[in-house]
């Protein structure tokens, strides 16, 4: 019982870091879009 626990956790944690870093890639995409608006030239760091 206490394993499928911690595997249950441990799933849950992945799954938290995924979003996690999926909606840091979406803000840093709206960010950009946002800059390349108001900002002509295209700073570099967005093309990555």
């Amino acid at each position: 019982m206490l394993l499928v626990i911690k595997f249950y956790v441990i799933v849950y944690v992945i799954v938290a870091c995924l979003a996690t870093v999926a909606t840091g890639f979406l803000l840093v995409n709206k960010a950009c879009e946002m800059l390349r608006a108001v900002w002509r030239p295209l700073p570099s760091s967005c093309y990555s």
